[in-house]
């Protein structure tokens, strides 16, 4: 994302962001993917999840977003859960929430690769 110009950022999110039309632009709903994404609760680990192209590409844009307006120290509330790396496993993600509760009635602080080092 460093690489990403302001510029370009701002072209992908018009792009993606505007209303679905007659000429096949098409609408981000970051609802919608969560709920494709949470529709794999209690399936076998590795059912897949199909996400548009442009779903994922959003999602990307929006989540740079989110962290780019956030300041760099963030102050969190107890209670806490710390969570350790997770490799990248969606399912394990997804057992850690069913265990612990769903953000955002749980907190969470992910150190992902921070542990490993």
């Amino acid at each position: 994302f460093s690489a990403m110009t302001e510029e370009m950022t701002e072209e992908l999110t018009e792009e993606m962001t505007e209303e679905k039309t007659e000429d096949g632009t098409k609408v981000f709903e970051v609802d919608a993917v969560i709920e494709k994404l949470l529709g794999v609760r209690g399936k076998h680990p590795g059912t897949l999840v199909e996400l548009e192209q442009f779903e994922i590409e959003a999602l990307c844009l929006k989540s740079r977003e989110t962290f780019m307006s956030q300041p760099v120290f963030l102050e969190l509330e107890p209670p806490i859960k710390i969570i350790g790396d997770i490799h990248g496993q969606y399912y394990d993600l997804l057992r850690l929430f069913e265990f612990g509760g769903y953000p955002p009635n749980a907190n969470y602080l992910f150190l992902g690769d921070y542990v490993d080092r």
